[in-house]
């Protein structure tokens, strides 16, 4: 059985799509700074035509709002803030610990 990232695209894979949640504070959702070049697109932009040569669509979700904790909070209704076909989520801690 595959764990981590080796299952995340071997799933991305097969169904040709790979969906990304990000969330966290402010900076991950890309205050002061214009939305398309927030973390999200970025990373789409670099890691989405390596998935397009594999024939899997790179899709991103920018859930990031300022404001929050460190604690994922969304986590407890993860399907209901996130939705159901999400791949992966990554959360940005950099804000709110000690040392980003």
């Amino acid at each position: 059985v595959q764990k981590g990232i080796g299952a995340v695209l071997s799933r991305a894979i097969a169904k040709k799509r790979l969906t990304v949640a990000f969330s966290g504070h402010s900076a991950a959702a890309g205050h002061g700074n214009f939305f398309n070049e927030s973390f999200p697109f970025v990373f789409q932009r670099l890691v989405g035509p390596a998935l397009a040569a594999a024939g899997v669509e790179t899709r991103v979700q920018n859930f990031a709002l300022g404001g929050t904790h460190s604690r994922p909070h969304p986590t407890w209704c993860a399907k209901a803030a996130w939705g159901g076909d999400v791949d992966a989520v990554f959360w940005d801690y950099d804000m709110t610990e000690a040392g980003g």
